[in-house]
């Protein structure tokens, strides 16, 4: 009787617990569903949005004056065909007064919108979305709108309703998940099951004379041998199950220590290959047979490939170019102290107008083994374009000074040795003398110029300048060289000369440097014209002449230092090219600019502009 009632307990605990699991599963079936509704339903308001906004953004570009009487069935056809497929419950066009131009809805709908919902739309600003319920219904409505302008003028206003969309709890897609989802429980329920049974299997393997039965149950509680082989099992699995679990956790800790460290080295891995892939120059590593491991970014955009494209690949593969090629096989087969450090070369299929510096070097373990190489390519094109404008600045200034000077010294040797007696001819070479000398001075003192721009020395003092009088300065030098070429200046000056604030003798020498440019490089009985005006930002200057022009080449460079075209008509005259130069660093920093219309054989144009600024006297 007493193994009867323990068998009927056992059944009545595997009912709860059978009732239990089902209550498990039904509230998890449940909330899975619930939480798939509440998505759906974001997901949505979400596109509710997105339609409204994008609807109402796309009717508010059509300008106000298309709803004319003879374009505004095309209109509305438009509008129908944009907003009806979207679900859309309404959609009303106003006027800037407030007055309806397009309705398209119901007819019961428009009536129903709550009164503040139609003045906030018609009042905002900008993009509005309300969500409001229809007056007598329980319909839920989202209202968007913007108001249309035209011509920086607001014109109207357009306003779009959508519905609510509606979720169905027991739709048929829903339905077929939550039901694939049962099935997928199940079967992991029923596999984990079968699962534990099988590993508990050999406890089953229990000798016949340890079964207990409804006539002897008490006996078999009684009989110490029995309980004792049971107990020992029971011992022993206990054991195992100890030492499995000390097992698992020295396991678990070398797991922990291993991921660690782990973390890390991939952490420091990233952080180089971030460095290398931060640097404005390429890395190549490859391994000892040359095949490539890592590139970094600049060498990447450099072969125009992705990384998956060249890993594990030949580096001649990816960088063809024989110069590297033998570059490396001196490298491996010379003494370093015979070795040159790097060489310069360009890549004729990859970067063809640039110049890059070399360098090849090996990877060494800890050991000093050799496990890979390392080549890095620096675009050095920047740095032999500067080597190159050296050299023809200092050619340039070479001949600039030594032509003054042979001059002088020629001139005053003939005058000290007597050999000149007549007076005219003398005061030539007086004048001469002076004019070279005033040349080799305005040359040195553009240098200096130069060198402070440089060097950011350059010291402005800026005060209101009235430029009736620069105007007249600058205008006296420049008739006194066109004199002498018989070139015809002509001025154009206001009726009332503005004033600007600046730094006067500064900007005297940046007009006169493109008055001088002007008057050098104008032909004999050219013209040339000077004029003053001003914007309500700006004081502007205007140089206009009729001389050789500028040609496309040159026009991007005639602002570098020392920089002279190359057309012969322009290298006769004599100049160093720093005219310009000094002109563009000056009128920068007035907050300035210039701008530069040229037609070869026509003439060019140079228009300096300068902002007006507020001068206080208190201040300055």
């Amino acid at each position: 009787m007493r193994m009867n009632g323990i068998l009927k307990q056992i059944a009545g605990m595997k009912r709860v617990r059978f009732i239990v699991i089902s209550l498990v599963l039904v509230v998890g079936i449940a909330t899975i569903a619930l939480a798939l509704t509440n998505h759906e339903n974001k997901q949505k308001m979400r596109n509710i949005y997105t339609r409204g906004n994008y609807l109402v953004s796309l009717i508010a570009t059509h300008p106000i004056s298309s709803l004319d009487k003879d374009r505004r069935e095309i209109v509305l056809k438009t509008l129908a065909k944009f907003t009806y497929p979207e679900g859309v419950a309404y959609c009303i066009i106003h006027d800037d007064a407030g007055r309806p131009m397009i309705v398209l809805t119901p007819k019961d709908t428009a009536a129903k919108i709550p009164p503040a919902i139609k003045t906030k739309s018609l009042y905002a600003i900008g993009l509005t979305q309300q969500k409001y319920r229809l007056n007598g219904s329980r319909k839920i409505l989202y209202e968007f709108s913007t108001p249309m302008f035209e011509k920086g003028q607001k014109t109207g206003t357009v306003r779009i309703g959508l519905n609510l969309p509606t979720t169905s709890f027991f739709s048929v897609e829903r339905i077929s998940l939550l039901a694939m989802i049962c099935f997928l429980i199940i079967a992991a329920v029923t596999f984990v099951y079968y699962g534990i049974t099988q590993v508990l299997r050999p406890l089953t393997h229990i000798p016949s004379e340890l079964s207990i039965s409804n006539d002897d149950s008490a006996a078999c509680i009684e009989n110490p041998q029995e309980s004792y082989s049971i107990h020992v099992l029971v011992q022993r699995l206990g054991q195992a199950l100890t030492r499995l679990k000390k097992k698992l956790a020295e396991t678990e800790s070398e797991n922990v220590e291993l991921s660690t460290r782990l973390g890390v080295a991939t952490f420091e891995k990233n952080q180089i290959i971030n460095i290398l892939d931060t640097t404005n120059y390429g890395v190549v590593i490859t391994d000892i047979q040359d095949n490539i491991t890592h590139v970094n970014t600049f060498a990447l955009n450099l072969m125009h490939k992705e990384l998956a494209e060249v890993l594990d690949h030949p580096v001649a593969e990816a960088l063809p170019n024989k110069d590297i090629t033998q570059f490396a096989t001196q490298q491996e087969t010379t003494q370093p102290v015979n070795t040159p450090s790097h060489i310069e070369t360009t890549f004729a299929e990859l970067a063809p107008d640039e110049t890059f510096r070399v360098t090849f070097s090996y990877l060494q373990d800890d050991d000093g083994t050799p496990i890979g190489k390392m080549i890095s390519l620096k675009d050095i094109t920047h740095e032999k374009l500067g080597e190159k404008t050296m050299k023809e600045f200092v050619t340039q200034l070479s001949h600039e000074l030594r032509t003054p000077l042979t001059t002088i010294t020629a001139y005053n040797e003939m005058l000290m040795d007597g050999e000149i007696e007549d007076p005219e001819v003398k005061k030539e070479f007086y004048n001469t003398i002076r004019d070279e000398t005033s040349r080799l001075s305005q040359l040195i003192h553009n240098l200096l110029n130069m060198s402070k721009i440089e060097m950011g020395g350059l010291t402005f003092n800026k005060e209101l300048v009235r430029t009736d009088w620069l105007f007249q300065d600058c205008i006296n030098a420049a008739e006194a060289a066109a004199h002498k070429k018989q070139i015809k200046v002509e001025k154009l000056m206001p009726d009332n000369f503005p004033t600007l604030v600046g730094d006067k003798e500064q900007l005297k020498v940046a007009i006169n440097n493109v008055l001088n440019n002007a008057v050098k490089y104008t032909p004999e009985n050219g013209s040339i014209t000077f004029s003053l005006n001003e914007s309500d930002q700006h004081v502007i200057f205007e140089i206009s002449d009729t001389g050789y022009g500028i040609s496309q080449e040159d026009r991007p460079r005639i602002f570098d230092k020392t920089y002279r075209s190359s057309d012969p008509r322009i290298v006769e005259q004599p100049g160093s090219g720093f005219g310009l130069a000094i002109t563009e660093a000056i009128i920068n920093h007035h907050g300035g600019m210039l701008e530069v219309e040229s037609e070869p054989g026509i003439g060019t144009q140079i228009t300096i502009r300068i902002p007006k600024e507020a001068y206080d006297l208190g201040s300055q």
